[in-house]
């Protein structure tokens, strides 16, 4: 498989860390969880998974809202993104987070 789009699934932060465990069996390429009412709980399950994941090239987390994301977690965010040697492209568009933030990672 190498796109899996879950767009509009309400899949919330109870539901990501069962999905991150799905897709560490799968080699998905592309990954698009836009408008899912994930908050930076769930941001940081992704970043967990994408820690260990070595095929993702693509995701996307648009239309969650991460409001809730402290700065001081940006160093957790670092050590993921560092970890990961696939990832080419991660998208928050319209996440409501900081533009540091956002000019940070794009």
């Amino acid at each position: 498989m190498q796109e899996l789009i879950l767009d509009g699934n309400w899949l919330e932060n109870k539901s990501t860390g069962v999905l991150a465990k799905v897709l560490r069996e799968l080699s998905i390429e592309r990954l698009r969880l836009r408008d899912n009412k994930l908050s930076a709980k769930g941001l940081m399950t992704f970043f967990y998974y994408l820690k260990t994941n070595r095929s993702l090239t693509h995701l996307d987390l648009s239309d969650n809202n991460f409001s809730d994301y402290e700065a001081g977690k940006r160093n957790s965010l670092d050590f993921y993104l560092d970890s990961n040697q696939s990832l080419e492209s991660l998208k928050f568009e319209n996440c409501n987070l900081e533009k540091d933030f956002c000019k940070f990672y794009f």
